[in-house]
């Protein structure tokens, strides 16, 4: 008997393996790129940085319009969002496993990396689409990304946007990265 939902499934099925092939052969040319490879072995020592405790900013700080400023990228130690990290390497590790998977789960890995937004930014740097410079100062996406800078310790964290851009200029030499930053001092009423 003819169903069209079994044309459908086997539409889905195809579509994922087309996905899959995709995936796994926008991975293999990221790694190709010049420097990348270097980079990721670079991070395997890099421990990802969880924010300090007492640290805040003012409502005032917090609120007040921001201006789009140049982050140095190797300021950046932390992910507000991948706090569960040991190192960078580990995000890229996690992320890398479901290419075993026929299925990836487009919402997240381990609850904390969205896979389709890594995707999509591998997608366009190793198709040469748009330039990942060009990604990272004019995002496609909702917004700037958004810095914590502990003034005292001269030190980044990305804290509610950005996560994904972020860890990918990780991987590629030569990224520059722009957003917004609210300035953290230590809480004097806390210590």
């Amino acid at each position: 008997m003819f169903k069209i939902s079994n044309i459908l499934k086997r539409k889905k099925v195809a579509s994922e393996l087309d996905y899959q092939y995709d995936f796994i052969k926008n991975l293999k040319k990221l790694e190709q790129l010049d420097g990348v490879k270097n980079n990721i072995n670079m991070l395997k020592k890099q421990k990802m940085e969880e924010i300090p405790r007492y640290y805040s900013c003012t409502e005032e700080e917090y609120n007040k319009e921001k201006e789009i400023e140049e982050i140095p990228l190797q300021k950046i130690v932390g992910i507000v969002r991948f706090g569960t990290y040991n190192t960078w390497y580990d995000v890229y590790k996690s992320y890398k496993k479901y290419s075993k998977n026929l299925y990836r789960n487009n919402y997240s890995v381990d609850g904390k990396i969205r896979v389709y937004k890594l995707d999509k930014l591998i997608d366009h740097v190793v198709k040469g689409e748009i330039s990942f410079n060009k990604i990272l100062s004019k995002p496609d996406y909702q917004d700037y990304p958004r810095f914590i800078y502990i003034v005292e310790l001269d030190k980044y964290f990305v804290s509610d946007d950005g996560s994904h851009r972020t860890f990918l200029a990780k991987l590629i030499p030569g990224s520059k990265l722009y957003g917004k930053i609210d300035k953290y001092t230590k809480d004097r009423t806390k210590i």
